[in-house]
């Protein structure tokens, strides 16, 4: 996957996409977003997760957990 190399690979016998890293760090993000974009066969989704640190926002939160969510205590 030339896109996003440090994220995806490609095996040379079939072609099937490898995923490197699942969580990719920042500087990474608009490449794979490029590369789920370009992907012919749309097989690359992309799942931005929010992190929330519920301490450090000093609320009381019940019940915040959520898909997609994920929450630090």
């Amino acid at each position: 996957m030339l896109a996003a190399p440090d994220v995806f690979d490609q095996r040379d016998d079939d072609g099937i996409v490898i995923l490197l890293d699942a969580n990719p760090p920042a500087d990474q993000h608009d490449n794979v977003r490029r590369a789920a974009a370009v992907c012919p066969a749309a097989a690359i989704e992309v799942l931005d997760i929010e992190v929330l640190d519920i301490e450090a926002l000093d609320i009381e939160a019940p019940g915040i957990d959520a898909p997609g969510i994920e929450v630090r205590r």
